[in-house]
């Protein structure tokens, strides 16, 4: 069978059997980004040997060393995933980019490479059990259409890890434009889904969509919808996500808004304490992360697929990279802290009152390679955590709202851009 019959057939009449194990979107949560290739000091290929001692095997431990002069020049992936496991995480969004270094991508690869093998060993107690959601590259994407082999290999890795994976993500936002989508993401999803089904891999399939399929968004949130010629390709595989009982996912930024239009969108609603709210439609909203989540719903729901759930695979505020008075730590925390207590408070938006909203912030741990990779400075300090594994303010409980987070968001009339 080749690649196009392949994907003509996945989105045909095959599709995914039903799933033994559902996927975790029944209650909120918030997960957390976790990647180390684009990360100078952080990975299993930090040229500086580190032994860990007992006494390191904790996030305090850490910390303590980082205080003194005996720092590491770098964290290794399983001393940045403990980091990660003492804070309370146990839904990483987990990026696998070395799978994609192996230059013939038809050659045994080394599951002992993977970050998926050291969260195994991180969070090895039944207690601590961590549920990942595997994001592969869009690099993969053309090699696994050309070659279901390539996706058998990787699939036989990952049930190596069937015990911890939930969902397989395909890419990051393929959909962005529509014609690599048709050539690219949709054999490559077929071929991949048909080396699932054949392997009896548990997990999920899924993507995360592109803010570029949703039109008129502004000023009227309920005018949002698909743009059409993304929905002659979407709806085949939307409805391929309903028959697999999978999520979709979206990506939502506030701050490229507001840097966009600083002086329109304003600073406390691009991080969520607008007082007094702004009216759109006439629902009251305080927080532009809202507006856009709403945005993004209400178009799926005139496609016909508003039932379908829905996961935000990223969202941050730079600490840094910027002009100060927008991007500093005290702005990263409050965004953190207003996109906290939509995910644990239940209080949904305003169009979706009470909606759960699962999460996954971007990212663990700042990327200071990150403009050698093409990015603005900014994406160099979305991170909860410097490269060398510290906190940048006090994270709190992931799985409970309490009162210190409240004071973290500015609760008083404030419409200026300066805080």
């Amino acid at each position: 069978m080749t690649a196009s019959h392949g994907w003509m057939l996945s989105l045909g009449v095959f599709v995914l059997p039903s799933l033994s194990v559902p996927v975790d979107v029944s209650s909120p949560f918030l997960g957390i980004n976790y990647g180390d290739l684009m990360a100078k000091s952080i990975g299993e290929g930090c040229t500086q040997n580190i032994t860990q001692t007992p006494d390191e095997q904790t996030r305090d431990g850490f910390l303590a060393r980082l205080a003194t002069d005996d720092a590491p020049a770098c964290l290794t992936t399983s001393m940045a995933l403990t980091v990660v496991k003492e804070e309370g995480f146990r839904h990483l969004k987990v990026f696998e980019e070395k799978l994609g270094l192996d230059e013939s991508f038809f050659s045994p690869l080394d599951a002992g490479d993977l970050v998926l093998t050291r969260v195994s060993e991180v969070f090895r107690d039944a207690d601590d059990a961590a549920h990942v959601w595997l994001q592969l590259p869009n690099g993969f994407l053309k090699h696994i259409r050309d070659n279901s082999s390539y996706a058998h290999d990787i699939i036989a890795l990952i049930k190596e890890h069937d015990d911890i994976v939930d969902v397989v993500i395909l890419g990051n936002e393929p959909f962005l434009f529509p014609e690599a989508a048709k050539d690219e993401f949709l054999p490559a999803y077929g071929v991949f889904k048909e080396a699932a089904s054949q392997a009896q891999l548990d997990a999920h399939l899924t993507t995360v969509l592109a803010n570029s399929v949703i039109q008129n968004t502004f000023p009227s949130i309920d005018a949002a919808e698909m743009v059409p010629s993304y929905l002659e390709l979407l709806e085949p595989f939307l409805t391929d996500l309903r028959a697999s009982s999978s999520p979709v996912m979206v990506n939502i930024f506030p701050w490229f808004a507001f840097s966009g239009a600083p002086v329109e969108v304003g600073l406390p609603y691009a991080l969520g304490y607008r007082d007094p709210p702004i009216e759109v439609d006439g629902r009251n909203y305080t927080f532009i992360w809202d507006a856009q989540y709403d945005a993004v719903v209400t178009a799926l729901d005139k496609a016909g697929f508003g039932d379908l759930p829905l996961v935000i695979g990223e969202t941050s505020w730079p600490s840094d990279g910027d002009n100060p008075v927008y991007v500093n730590k005290t702005t990263a925390h409050i965004h953190y802290a207003s996109v906290k207590k939509r995910v644990l408070m239940d209080i949904g938006t305003p169009k979706y009152p009470g909606r759960q909203i699962p999460v996954f912030y971007f990212i663990a741990f700042d990327r200071m390679n990150a403009t050698s990779y093409g990015f603005p400075p900014v994406e160099q300090y979305l991170g909860l955590h410097s490269e060398e594994g510290v906190a940048k303010f006090d994270i709190g409980s992931v799985a409970e709202w309490g009162e210190g987070d409240e004071q973290v968001i500015p609760h008083m009339p404030n419409n200026s851009l300066a805080i």
